[in-house]
């Protein structure tokens, strides 16, 4: 009977051995080690309310906020593991860049294509004003960060007239101060342009471009070929400026054409006295005729046979026959 219980004993604690070097193999194989800790467990950690809170409200904490000290007793309730989990946000991996992935989740927005051409593409966004103009490379952009562009916003307002002075009853120029005068309120967008180098003038505000040089002109200045007053600047009758102006090929643009009346009248500068005559920024639009008119597309609508047209001389309106003639300069966008 000894030697039974004996015998069973050591069963027991072999199989208890066993149990402990399977367990322990299990236990390495997940990363884990039976080797005693070098010290003691450090005292400060993240709580689970720490952890919940990162998940739904991306609050941080600090390391340390919280100790195994026993002056204070603990929370009597918090977060439950399966809190927490619920509390792990779904990944969506349409928000996620191809090649990355977030949480194990691989993305699947795909990356930039197609950006090696060296021309651009225009598009325009339209909702409210003001309105603007972005030009993109061309090529796909789908997940892209970020991209660098060009923009022009179209102004929410009237333009300005370019007036800054105010005058008395005899034409001299007086304070604005209180006179009411449009030199005194300035109301409107300043006029500004650029001259692209090409021939073409930008208006700034607008958007729109128009020829340098009236049609008959040409050169730098726009008196390659005349003096004053045309200073080479052709007078033509309407039905030849709309079709001068379709035919024009500037700046590699075909699109030109006659303005309206607004448009004709946006580059008006009012501005003038009778020693910086013609009614127009001088540096951008040179040598512009002052002793006749310029076409504009508009009908003059108590007689169709006419057209409405602009004096750059002191920035008059008038209508006039279609089949006489006047300058013109074309304009496009």
């Amino acid at each position: 009977m000894k030697n039974f219980f004996k015998q069973s004993t050591s069963i027991v604690l072999t199989v208890i051995i066993s149990s402990l070097v399977v367990a322990g193999a299990v236990y390495a194989s997940y990363g884990g080690s039976l080797t005693a800790p070098g010290g003691a467990p450090s005292p400060q950690f993240y709580t689970l309310e720490s952890i919940y809170n990162r998940l739904t409200t991306n609050t941080t904490d600090t390391l340390g906020n919280h100790s195994l000290s026993t002056t204070t007793a603990p929370a009597g309730s918090f977060y439950t593991l399966t809190q927490l989990y619920n509390a792990i946000p779904t990944i969506d991996p349409t928000k996620i860049l191809t090649g990355t992935s977030y949480l194990g989740i691989p993305g699947t927005i795909p990356v930039a294509v197609g950006n090696t051409a060296a021309a651009s593409s225009s598009f325009q966004v339209i909702s409210n004003q003001p309105k603007l103009f972005i030009t993109v490379p061309q090529g796909y952009y789908s997940g892209v960060s970020s991209v660098t562009v060009s923009t022009t916003t179209l102004p929410s307002a009237l333009l300005s007239t370019g007036q800054t002075a105010c005058y008395n009853s005899a034409g001299t120029v007086m304070s604005c101060t209180g006179s009411g005068e449009d030199g005194e309120s300035q109301k409107g967008i300043a006029l500004s342009y650029t001259d692209q180098g090409n021939g073409i003038i930008t208006d700034n505000n607008t958007g729109k471009m128009w020829q340098k040089c009236s049609v008959g002109q040409s050169g730098t200045t726009c008196s390659s070929t005349g003096s004053s007053p045309d200073y080479g600047a052709s007078q033509i009758n309407f039905y030849n400026a709309t079709t001068t102006c379709k035919s024009l090929s500037l700046g590699g643009y075909n699109d030109w054409r006659v303005p309206n009346i607004q448009e004709l009248l946006s580059i008006v500068d009012y501005n003038i006295f009778s020693s910086t005559l013609p009614a127009i920024n001088g540096t951008y639009f040179p040598n512009t005729p002052t002793d006749d008119y310029y076409w504009s597309s508009s009908i003059y609508a108590s007689n169709p046979g006419y057209s409405w047209s602009v004096g750059f001389y002191d920035g008059s309106t008038g209508s006039y026959d279609r089949t006489g003639t006047l300058y013109v300069r074309c304009v496009r966008g």
